[in-house]
């Protein structure tokens, strides 16, 4: 599906009256690298392209890193040997398997009364209202602090390779526990946010993958995603698929 809507309140001053949206179905993590790093760098080069929204998921899983994260700390022949690519992403942060999730993507050209703060909160509200509808839950609510997150990384070595170990402030909790993961990249410009929408398990078989031999730390992180993260699924009781989500994200940041 590619085709132009009406923008919804939350963002329509911040992106205006028109919204890009596509959805690109499963696709390879080369694929969706690629297609996002693209829209980044035409938008930067047109201040009339229209903004664009990209949901999208993974055939076959794999893994992204961040933008400075150091490759080293993944184990890319254990990937290998599960069919498992090893992307870099566009943003930061750290690791994330793409496993059973829906992934969003939203490129656009940034106004000058506007912060990245104002565009992270206003995206997550959009993200939040389809959630809302899609499980009939209001668990879902919105990390409101930020976390000290180098006490994190000094304190857990472990947890500190795994983007869903933490929330950032303004990410979507559930049961206190991280949804939905969502990084930005500003480019002349321009941001690309993209995110994670944790639907079914899969996320946590990143303790397979990260580079240690360590079982005291392998059972840490084990840990640490289990109590940090929490699926659709899990929220919900019933199974939750890419399908199931589509139609109700597309209206929430068009409606």
């Amino acid at each position: 599906m590619n085709s132009i809507y009406e923008t919804c309140s939350e963002l329509r001053p911040m992106i205006g009256s028109k919204i890009h949206v596509v959805d690109s179905g499963f696709l390879t993590g080369q694929e969706n690298m690629k297609l996002d790093q693209q829209q980044l760098h035409k938008a930067a080069k047109d201040e009339h392209i229209i903004p664009q929204i990209r949901f999208y998921g993974w055939k076959p899983w794999a893994v992204s890193i961040g933008a400075n994260q150091n490759i080293e700390s993944i184990n890319v022949d254990e990937c290998a040997k599960r069919n498992i690519a090893v992307v870099r992403r566009p943003t930061g942060g750290r690791a994330v398997l793409h496993a059973n999730e829906i992934t969003y993507c939203l490129v656009t050209r940034i106004r000058p009364t506007f912060t990245i703060h104002n565009y992270y909160f206003a995206i997550h509200q959009c993200i939040l209202r389809a959630l809302d509808s899609i499980i009939g839950n209001s668990a879902i609510t919105y990390q409101k602090s930020q976390p000290h997150f180098r006490e994190l990384y000094q304190n857990t070595k472990s947890g500190s390779v795994a983007c869903f170990a933490a929330s950032a402030r303004y990410e979507l909790l559930a049961n206190g526990k991280k949804i939905v993961g969502s990084a930005q990249r500003v480019y002349e410009n321009t941001l690309l946010q993209h995110g994670s929408i944790l639907l079914g398990d899969g996320h946590e078989k990143i303790v397979d993958l990260v580079s240690t031999t360590s079982f005291e730390e392998k059972k840490q992180l084990q840990k640490i995603l289990s109590t940090h993260a929490i699926t659709l699924t899990e929220l919900s009781k019933v199974p939750i698929s890419y399908q199931d989500c589509i139609q109700p994200l597309i209206h929430s940041f068009t409606s």
